[in-house]
């Protein structure tokens, strides 16, 4: 009965690891941005970041290396080599996902306000 049990669980396990994840690859449209549950407009067409081989993206026209380590994407500027942007992201379906980043804004010189962003980006064909 526990051999049973250990292979079910392994079999289970195994479907799971299986799943097709979605990539960061390809031409990407802003759809939508928010500021603390607020709609920021933008220009239209949306701006487009574009993931290409090598880990490099172009994200609002400045070529960066991109990595990602769990559940976060990060920008490195290419030429200084240091993390320019922090990402939480998550992924719809394969042809939408959703960045969040927190921008802290000093309000006086004690005193600082968090600011939570969060940006849809739809895949472009």
């Amino acid at each position: 009965m526990q051999y049973l049990v250990s292979l079910l669980l392994f079999f289970i396990l195994m479907s799971c690891s299986n799943q097709d994840v979605p990539k960061f690859s390809g031409d990407w449209k802003l759809e939508s941005l928010n500021a603390d549950e607020e709609s920021i407009p933008f220009p239209e067409p949306g701006p487009i970041t574009s993931f290409r081989s090598n880990n490099l993206v172009f994200y609002y026209n400045t070529l960066m290396k991109y990595e990602i380590k769990e559940d976060s994407l990060i920008l490195y500027d290419e030429q200084a080599g240091t993390i320019s942007r922090r990402f939480k992201y998550e992924f719809n379906n394969k042809n939408e996902f959703i960045l969040n980043f927190i921008r802290r804004v000093r309000v006086d010189s004690l005193e600082f306000l968090d600011i939570k962003y969060k940006s849809k980006w739809i895949k472009v064909d």
